[in-house]
């Protein structure tokens, strides 16, 4: 009896003892165990990491309620209130490129002019000039053409300044002219003003400014007031299951 317990005990501990040696772990399969674990956390975690999607037209994950007394920007108001405003507030400035291209259609005209000037056959007249335009450039010396081709150069100018559209009619155009070239003659200033406004009819020099026109309506809005959400303790923000609307998000996200 007492035999067989020993050799039954010998048999469980050649059992238990490892037939092979014992072998370290290297540091690259350890690390792959590792992240091999991580990996499997993550995922199996992966529900409880994401976030509820949360923007406007979206099913709300949960329901929520105002925990308090809240004002609110109403970015949705806010955003068609200011391009609604857009089409009639836009900025221009003065263009520099139109002006040297205006410029140069005056001077075009000018030369014409010239060409007029002192001829004893006159070319063939593409101003169309009157009589008493012809009787006046005729009797001019250069001295004093060049003179009233400076005047009509700065008459242009200031109404480069102003800002000129294309929609302007031709007379407001050589009214403007005539005014500028008050000091001149009749026959002078009604030439010089046909020119200049035959040299801006149908044409502008403005462009729209951008970020003028940004700051501007910026400017009209503040002085309007902000479109405010008015939220009360316990008003109902969202429902689970039905779509966040736009004041409901600018709360979630307040």
């Amino acid at each position: 009896m007492a035999q067989g317990l020993k050799r039954l005990w010998r048999h469980l501990l050649r059992l238990e003892r490892p037939r092979q040696a014992l072998v370290r772990w290297r540091t690259g399969g350890l690390a792959a165990v590792l992240f091999m674990g991580l990996v499997v956390a993550v995922v199996s975690s992966w529900p409880w990491l994401v976030e509820p999607s949360l923007r406007p037209g979206v099913a709300a994950p949960f329901t929520v309620q105002a925990p308090r007394d809240s004002r609110v920007i109403d970015s949705a108001a806010l955003e068609r209130r200011r391009s609604q405003m857009v089409p009639r507030t836009q900025m221009q400035v003065v263009d520099p490129q139109a002006n040297r291209i205006l410029q140069e259609d005056l001077e075009r005209r000018l030369s014409q002019v010239r060409l007029q000037s002192g001829a004893d056959q006159h070319p063939i007249d593409a101003l169309n000039l009157t009589v008493e335009e012809r009787r006046w450039l005729d009797s001019q010396t250069p001295a004093q053409l060049i003179a009233w081709e400076t005047a009509v150069r700065q008459a242009q100018l200031r109404m480069l300044a102003q800002g000129v559209v294309a929609s302007l009619a031709d007379e407001p155009l050589r009214n403007a002219a005539t005014l500028h070239l008050d000091g001149l003659a009749p026959p002078a200033r009604s030439l010089g003003s046909r020119l200049v406004a035959e040299a801006l009819q149908g044409r502008s020099n403005l462009r729209t400014d951008a970020l003028l026109t940004q700051r501007r309506i910026e400017q009209i809005v503040t002085q309007q007031g902000l479109p405010i959400l008015v939220v009360k303790r316990g008003d109902l923000i969202t429902r689970q299951g039905e779509p966040i609307t736009p004041q409901a998000f600018d709360v979630l996200d307040h």
